[in-house]
């Protein structure tokens, strides 16, 4: 959550306008991710060099981090929740992911910008790294608007909703998982 760099402002605001003020600035990341995704697919001759949209990019991303580490800390804090119940919480989970595959995406794209600053001819290896990279930043895309279910969880209406359409995703994982294994089974007979 945000609450971890906005600390004292939060204290004065109510539980509600937290959560709202956490909401928005979670839909700003996901907004800039979406314009950098968008901007660097259809971006011509290569894998691009460091502009103003990847600086804000990467601080935004930097800063949910943070906020991430203040909140692990806090829960390690005595008098916080304890660490087993923060790991526990699928939605902690799914912020670690998501922060596991924006740094594999900034991996990826700085050896894209190091193998491009290379003289390399014809710059393949710099534009497979950027496609590999832009490949990731699109599954953490995805693992954000997941993400953004929690939010929605809030409202009366769309709550139960979100609680139910999470109960039936483990359902589909396990059928998932055999459906796989009946499948293989299959293709390889």
């Amino acid at each position: 959550t945000v609450g971890g760099m906005l600390d004292p402002m939060l204290l004065i605001l109510s539980p509600m306008a937290r959560v709202f003020l956490e909401f928005c600035f979670f839909l700003i990341r996901v907004g800039i991710q979406q314009v950098v995704l968008n901007y660097q697919r259809y971006e011509v001759g290569g894998s691009g060099f460091f502009n103003i949209l990847d600086v804000t990019h990467f601080v935004v991303g930097f800063g949910f981090f943070m906020a991430e580490v203040a909140e692990l800390q806090k829960a390690n804090k005595w008098g916080g929740i304890s660490l087993e119940r923060y790991w526990n919480d699928g939605w902690n989970q799914m912020d670690w992911v998501i922060q596991v595959v924006f740094g594999a995406f900034w991996v990826l794209k700085s050896l894209s910008w190091a193998a491009d600053a290379q003289t390399n001819p014809n710059h393949v290896w710099a534009e497979d790294l950027h496609d590999h990279a832009l490949n990731v930043l699109a599954l953490n895309s995805i693992l954000l608007w997941l993400r953004m279910l929690e939010h929605f969880s809030i409202f009366p209406s769309l709550g139960p909703l979100v609680r139910i359409i999470s109960l039936m995703a483990q359902d589909m994982l396990n059928f998932s998982i055999i459906f796989a294994f009946v499948i293989l089974g299959f293709s390889s007979a």
